[in-house]
């Protein structure tokens, strides 16, 4: 038990796991890998882009709440501007399973299991959602908001961010 203990916080010192630790108002930790459809991601090319980046979870109920609202602030804004990742936490076992739980949705996707860097770890929360600005700085970071008023809080934080 004190092996556990003492590992995994050798991890969360050595920044494996993140459990509240991304700073607003710095600059993004890397955060790059594959998408599910095989194309690569990386945060650090997203430059000049905001970029809406979400931790979810398929047994996860506020995270598939929240999918939906994702997709139509991503899908308007696209033009403008905004790129959006949303990695999966679940087992890479589980790989077809988050595929066929995400076909409805137009959202680029990954496993998180298939990031080469992540500088963000694993959430401690689900869903959490960073906003990251054109310039590569957190912004914003909303853990599990609730659907009710996540669409006016993404929008309040990303239509400024849009026009800069």
């Amino acid at each position: 038990m004190i092996r556990i203990f003492l590992y995994l916080n050798a991890l969360v010192l050595a920044g494996g796991l993140a459990y509240g630790s991304i700073d607003l108002g710095k600059p993004a930790p890397g955060f790059a890998g594959t998408e599910l459809n095989g194309k690569k991601f990386d945060l650090a090319e997203q430059r000049g882009n905001v970029v809406l980046l979400g931790f979810f979870a398929t047994w996860c109920d506020g995270c598939s709440a929240e999918l939906p609202i994702l997709e139509n602030i991503y899908t308007r804004h696209r033009a403008e501007g905004l790129e959006a990742l949303i990695v999966s936490v679940d087992r890479p076992r589980e790989r077809n399973h988050v595929i066929e739980f995400l076909k409805p949705y137009d959202l680029p996707s990954a496993l998180i299991s298939d990031a080469k860097v992540n500088g963000f770890g694993t959430p401690g929360t689900l869903p959490i959602l960073y906003v990251i600005d054109r310039s590569g700085i957190v912004r914003a970071e909303l853990a599990a908001p609730g659907p009710a008023d996540l669409r006016a809080k993404i929008e309040s934080l990303v239509l400024p961010l849009l026009k800069r």
